[in-house]
């Protein structure tokens, strides 16, 4: 397995102590500096994280039903006198879904944040600069499902949003279960990445020889998405030095977040 990596480049003893930063490692290193045409990546500015980070929500985890079973069990049966009978249950699993979202373009390059003061007067500009693609980025706005629509996707919407779940909307059974598990109930573009593709899962599929390199690319897809959307904000690193050099260096880094003197010296 260590010469497996070697030939990518990364001593695994040394270039990290944990397959996410194995996986972080082989991106950067044996991903963008072979390409020729590699995006120039940059920290983005406070304003930016903020705006990205906010919009980003968990894949959802839905019950759409306790139970069905084909031929007996009705459908949405709580809303219609006449409801249809279930034909059939089929279960559905993507291979490689969540590394492949980082093989899409995405923006590259340092960022620019512009706001509208009215809105809603550049709507059709910015659609038509979309549709035309004179445009590519991410774009912040309001967006909501028709009412006349709300029955269509009552079991699954199109839209999610960051929110606390009010005490009241949570089941008794589901407080029940989380008593018994000791859980607690909580208030330019350019494709980024290239080498890490469903190729090689779909070759262990096929090919029972090459199944050990499918698990391979399965964990550093894996772990490397993970460790992309780790929210990095939560984690602090606490530093004491009375160099004024450095307190002004940290002062200036777009993760300095507080500082407090301490018997009147930092």
């Amino acid at each position: 397995m260590r010469g497996f990596y070697t030939t990518l480049g990364i001593d695994i003893f040394k270039d990290a102590v944990s397959l996410p930063g194995v996986s972080l490692k082989y991106l950067l290193r044996g991903t963008l500096r072979k390409r020729r045409d590699a995006p120039e990546l940059y920290a983005p500015e406070r304003e930016a994280y903020d705006m990205l980070k906010d919009a980003v929500v968990g894949g959802p985890s839905l019950v759409f039903t306790r139970k069905h079973e084909a031929g007996k069990t009705k459908i949405r049966s709580h809303k219609y006198e006449d409801a249809r009978f279930c034909q059939r249950v089929a279960g559905y699993d993507a291979n490689a879904l969540y590394p492949s979202t980082m093989f899409q373009e995405m923006p590259c390059g340092k960022e620019k944040v512009v706001f509208y003061p009215f809105p809603s007067e550049v709507v059709a500009e910015f659609e038509n600069r979309l549709k035309t693609k004179q445009w590519f980025g991410f774009a912040e706005v309001d967006i909501s499902v028709p009412k006349e629509l709300w029955d269509k996707v009552e079991e699954f919407p199109p839209l999610f949003q960051n929110n606390i779940v009010p005490n009241k909307a949570i089941p008794e059974n589901m407080k029940n279960y989380l008593r018994r598990t000791n859980r607690t109930l909580l208030p330019g573009q350019k494709k980024l990445l290239g080498l890490l593709s469903a190729e090689n899962r779909r070759e262990g599929d096929s090919d029972p020889d090459k199944a050990l390199l499918a698990e391979v690319f399965k964990l550093l897809g894996n772990s490397a998405y993970g460790k992309l959307i780790k929210a990095v904000e939560r984690q602090t690193r606490v530093i004491y030095t009375k160099d004024q050099g450095k307190v002004d260096r940290e002062k200036r880094s777009v993760w300095f977040d507080d500082m407090e003197e301490i018997g009147g010296r930092v």
